[in-house]
């Protein structure tokens, strides 16, 4: 969503330029907004190559509290908190 700070998404072929080795699912979220349904797996996953430059930044967990993100981002860090990952 334009504007609100999210986590990086995995694209078959490397979609706007992220490459990420991602490792096996630790979790499932689900997620909803109006009348589309979401189940979101979570991946850990590691960088292959330097990010497109302006396009993402890297965040500590507890700094995503003072920054505008969609009600997912809760959801994805409780989970992987949960998976004591």
């Amino acid at each position: 969503m334009r504007g609100l700070w999210e986590f990086p998404a995995a694209h078959p072929g490397g979609g706007d330029g992220l490459r990420l080795d991602l490792g096996r699912p630790i979790a499932t979220v689900r997620h909803s907004i109006t009348y589309r349904r979401y189940r979101i797996s979570i991946h850990p996953a590691r960088l292959v190559s330097e990010p497109p430059r302006g396009r993402y930044r890297w965040v500590a967990p507890g700094d995503l509290r003072r920054l505008p993100t969609s009600s997912i981002v809760p959801k994805v860090l409780a989970a992987v908190r949960e998976a004591g990952v």
